[in-house]
């Protein structure tokens, strides 16, 4: 699809309604804050504002089809997420469940280092110290629900966390509890 055809297409949308419409069932409150991110994106296919952040997973999940397959419109938003979250922990901390950054009140002898897999991938995908195989267990188990529905993040944590068991086995050995998932 050409850039003009989606600029006109999110326009008419707009024009009509159909990115600030409630879906059946929901609340205008809950929906706004998706719709929102829609149109600040739509305006010049950046998002300059700041959001709250389960706005942008709304947003991923509301948005036309055709927005998300021909645009890069959810990229753009998984981005604005990840700044958002590094916004806030820097300025409420680590670990603030404002943040989106929370666990199920599970601890490990290594409290925080699942934080600190998670604080690791947000800024750009990427996880590069290795931590404890424990910990990027943890990291899963206690990520948010918002986290594990961006697809890479599972999928990164899983392969970092393979590279780590190899990394532990090859020092001490396959029977190591250190080296057990």
């Amino acid at each position: 699809m050409r850039r003009t055809t989606l600029v006109l297409l999110l326009a008419a949308l707009a024009a009509t309604g159909a990115l600030t419409a409630p879906a059946h069932g929901s609340t205008p409150a809950s929906d706004e804050c998706w719709a929102r991110v829609i149109n600040d994106w739509a305006k010049d296919r950046k998002i300059a504002a700041s959001y709250r952040i389960r706005c942008y997973t709304d947003a991923i999940a509301n948005a036309p089809d055709d927005v998300r397959s021909y645009s890069t419109f959810v990229n753009d938003t998984r981005k604005a997420r990840r700044r958002a979250i590094q916004r806030c922990t820097a300025h409420l901390g680590k670990g603030n469940p404002a943040c989106g950054i929370h666990g199920n009140g599970r601890t490990s002898p290594d409290f925080d280092c699942w934080r600190r897999v998670i604080q690791d991938w947000i800024p750009d995908g990427q996880i590069r110290p290795t931590y404890k195989v424990r910990c990027y267990s943890d990291a899963l188990t206690n990520a948010p629900a918002d986290l594990l529905a961006h697809g890479s993040f599972a999928r990164d944590v899983r392969n970092a966390r393979a590279r780590a068991i190899a990394d532990c086995t090859r020092r001490n050995g396959p029977a190591a509890p250190a080296c057990k998932p």
